[in-house]
């Protein structure tokens, strides 16, 4: 049976993205592309590689994943190691949706 081929919508009308947008990201979380956050986020995950709230519970989680205590967008700093600690992908996600009502409900 013959495939059809898939033809592209023209991109008349439609709104243009900016460079960041194109590229999954805004002017506030470009860092996350910069080698100081890389090393930084490294650094974190190897001194304390188990998620601090699976720990906390009793759980031995390994912590994939560098969460901002107080979220950038919300004036938390950066690079500060005392705003920053390990998490699982769960922990993380779960953490994020909580920070992102607590936002919307301000």
């Amino acid at each position: 049976m013959p495939t059809l081929k898939r033809v592209s919508r023209p991109s008349v009308g439609r709104p243009t993205k900016s460079p960041t947008e194109s590229r999954g990201g805004n002017a506030d979380t470009q860092f996350y592309r910069q080698a100081r956050w890389g090393k930084l986020r490294t650094s974190i995950l190897s001194a304390e590689p188990l998620c601090r709230h699976c720990k906390a519970k009793g759980d031995l989680t390994a912590a994939t994943e560098v969460d901002h205590i107080v979220p950038v967008k919300q004036g938390g700093e950066i690079y500060d190691t005392d705003n920053l600690q390990p998490l699982c992908g769960k922990c993380h996600a779960r953490k994020s949706t909580k920070d992102k009502w607590r936002k919307l409900t301000k």
